[in-house]
């Protein structure tokens, strides 16, 4: 599996709004994920894709788990700064 970042690294996400049942997809910020998920009428979730998808330029695959351990590495490096 693999997921899709910009180039700022933002994630694809399939963001769906429990009211109005709407699906939207967006780039966010890793961080904003949370943020989503901590409201009780939205979820988040980062969109997969599998290998043969093709993309312009502007947009790379990444192998989830490598993006998520690079996640994880980089948030707990941030709050040890703070």
């Amino acid at each position: 599996m693999y997921v899709l970042l910009d180039d700022q690294r933002n994630v694809l996400i399939d963001e769906i709004d429990y009211v109005t049942g709407e699906h939207h997809q967006l780039f966010v910020a890793p961080e904003r994920i949370d943020a989503i998920n901590s409201y009780r009428n939205k979820k988040a979730r980062i969109k997969k894709f599998f290998p043969w998808y093709s993309f312009e330029s502007d947009y790379h695959l990444v192998k989830k788990s490598k993006w998520l351990r690079n996640l994880n590495h980089r948030l707990s490096l941030h709050k040890n700064a703070i």
